[in-house]
């Protein structure tokens, strides 16, 4: 999956596997991977991976 545009863009990937959700981006311009991995279980309904993927992002300095 690419997402974003610019300096913005994200390559990664999406799965699952009953009662688990997995989302897997890089981001070039900040040259950061990072992977989630959920039971599905445990997170509330309606929860997106990507807002955990932002969640984390937001805690990584642009200029790490």
């Amino acid at each position: 999956i690419i997402s974003g545009s610019g300096d913005q863009v994200r390559y990664g990937h999406s799965g699952l596997m009953p009662g688990f959700l997995s989302l897997m981006q890089y981001i070039p311009r900040r040259q950061i991977a990072f992977a989630i991995q959920v039971n599905t279980d445990q997170i509330p309904r309606g929860a997106r991976l990507n807002d955990y993927a932002e969640a984390l992002l937001a805690l990584v300095p642009e200029d790490y």
